[in-house]
């Protein structure tokens, strides 16, 4: 018996180095970004422009060799300098492509700064690339709050070129070829921290980007227009290929939807193909939509998206809680809001269910973030100049609170927090000092148990993205918060139909009521004593339960063994089902 557990000891030890070691050999291991430079001027001061290639995913550097070759030889283009950006990213490597933008931009801070400055910038991305050249620019543009602002290389950028450039994020979880590999991935700690997720449909980074790309062009646009004079928005082309099995037109509504901005159509070209002149159908077609897209300025083979006038200002998002059968206050006041901001667009939209156990597996809680942030960006591409609010309650409150942390650019004007689960001490210093949120009103219920005793608990056990703020207030307001406290009645409290005609007025007006509503002096003493008990009796129950599963596979008996395995079982079925 005791030689047949060490054998079956060792085979696991076996199994998992070489796991690792395959994982290893197939990309999850740091890269180590190169930069190349191709001088095209004798001296520093020779080359008047600085084209900027950043290639896409896991394709091969040399692969772009041929294309750059005959593009930097036409007569627009001769003389300049070729930076290379080498990221070497693969699928499974760690790390954020937030870091890999940062390292591009300091990149051409320190060619800029060793060239004595271009007259003229053009960046070009492939796919991933794409988002890290998008992402450079904001933040060379100031765009960033998190990275001051250096070398105003942006000022020179006329030009910026995208090659099945990433826009909304990829869908691979639906239709991609990796969607087991994500959906294991996220609970398995070293994959999870792949660069992958970064690239998904909602995940932070496409988001951040997003939200800065249509609000600083929508800012350009708007600036050229009032003064021809004043910096005219770079000219953006986006190439995709017919064959791209990646991504859509419209998942690029965001690229495309300014007055330079082109989208051209390669025939026959492939998403990690595309710059492959050896691979397309038709070579010299292919090479000559390439050569429009670097220097023409008409476009004689785009079509442009048709620009319609918009006349929806401000965008209300109405979030329900935990189990979303209880969204009836959602349909309440949304035609009130209709009513007191006409032409507002109300959404609606669920996230669909998520019950007490799904909230309390961290896991499950962050599973809708990426809900809200596509969502949010969707209907901001199609409305960048409306101002968003919105009214959130329970598990809603969560969502708004983490996306405002992960994404810096997103923003709230008015934001109604009901029976918030977030920790108190939230940041909100930040997020006014970022500019995220200009109004927060938080509607506290005295006998919120939810709030006052299970958010303690999972805030007593180390879990410190909730917390019980939707019952004992905010510690940091950051001049940005207003309280109401406390309702009489529970985690519901604050959808009564009366208090809802209040939290109207707050998002239209921002004016402040409570009007028939009962407040009371303080919370029951019943309902503080667990609060404060939560935490500790969580504590007990963890160690109790290690203990308990400790004794109890220590006496290894058959019966024993079969119970365990069966309880087990059952349990990690649960848990599969809430987290699926």
């Amino acid at each position: 018996m005791t030689s047949r557990r060490y054998a079956l000891s060792a085979l696991t030890i076996a199994s998992t180095v070489a796991l690792g070691g395959l994982l290893y050999a197939k990309g999850l291991h740091p890269a180590h970004p190169v930069t190349t430079l191709a001088r095209g001027g004798a001296t520093p001061q020779a080359s008047h422009r600085l084209v900027v290639l950043v290639k896409g995913g896991s394709a091969d550097i040399a692969g772009y060799a041929p294309l750059t070759r005959r593009l930097l030889s036409e007569p627009q283009l001769a003389g300049s300098d070729l930076l290379v950006f080498d990221h070497r990213l693969s699928r499974l490597t760690p790390g954020h492509l937030y870091d890999f933008a940062t390292r591009l931009r300091v990149e051409i801070d320190a060619q800029w700064i060793a060239h004595r400055g271009y007259d003229d910038v053009i960046l070009v991305g492939h796919s991933t690339g794409s988002l890290l050249v998008r992402a450079a620019y904001l933040q060379s543009a100031g765009r960033d709050p998190r990275q001051p602002r250096t070398v105003p290389w942006s000022d020179r950028v006329s030009r910026i070129v995208l090659l099945a450039g990433i826009g909304r994020g990829v869908d691979a979880e639906e239709r991609g070829r990796w969607q087991w590999v994500l959906g294991a991935g996220r609970f398995i700690p070293l994959i999870r921290s792949s660069v992958m997720y970064d690239v998904l449909r909602g995940s932070d980074f496409v988001t951040d980007v997003r939200i800065g790309w249509i609000r600083y062009f929508s800012e350009l646009t708007a600036a050229f227009a009032r003064d021809g004079t004043a910096r005219r928005p770079p000219i953006v082309v986006e190439l995709l290929g017919t064959e791209d099995d990646v991504l859509d037109r419209d998942d690029n509504i965001d690229i495309e939807q300014f007055p330079t901005a082109y989208h051209i159509d390669v025939p026959g070209g492939g998403h990690q193909t595309l710059h492959r002149l050896d691979l397309t159908p038709n070579p010299e077609l292919t090479y000559a939509l390439f050569r429009e897209a670097f220097v023409s300025d008409a476009f004689p083979s785009a079509s442009p998206r048709p620009v319609v006038a918009d006349s929806v200002h401000r965008i209300v998002f109405l979030l329900h809680g935990l189990r979303s059968s209880r969204d009836e206050w959602v349909h309440e006041i949304a035609p009130i809001l209709r009513q007191r901001l006409p032409g507002a667009e109300i959404v609606e939209a669920s996230y669909g269910w998520i019950s007490m156990l799904g909230f309390a597996l961290p896991s499950v809680r962050r599973r809708e973030l990426k809900w809200l942030q596509d969502h949010y960006t969707e209907y901001l591409a199609r409305h960048p100049g409306a101002e968003i609010d919105v009214v959130a309650h329970s598990n809603g409150s969560y969502l708004v609170g983490e996306a405002l942390r992960r994404v810096p650019s997103m923003r709230f004007g008015r934001v109604v927090l009901l029976g918030s689960v977030l920790p108190s001490d939230y940041a909100w210093g930040q997020r006014r000092a970022w500019g995220q949120a200009q109004a927060v009103r938080t509607d506290r219920a005295g006998d919120d148990l939810v709030v006052a005793v299970l958010c303690s608990a999972l805030h007593g056990v180390g879990m410190t993205d909730v917390g019980t703020s939707g019952w004992t207030g905010f510690d940091e307001t950051g001049g940005v918060e207003t309280e109401m406290a406390w309702f009489q009645g529970g985690h519901s409290a604050a959808l009564a139909s009366n208090n809802l005609t209040n939290l109207a007025d707050f998002v239209s007006t921002g004016r402040v009521t409570a009007s028939g509503m009962t407040l009371a002096n303080g919370p029951p003493r019943g309902v503080a004593l667990l609060s404060q008990l939560a935490p500790w009796l969580a504590r007990l129950l963890l160690v109790a339960m290690v203990a308990c599963a400790v004794w109890w596979l220590g006496r290894p008996t058959r019966r024993r063994r079969r119970f365990t395995l069966a309880a087990v079982g059952a349990v990690l079925l649960i848990v599969a089902l809430d987290v699926l």
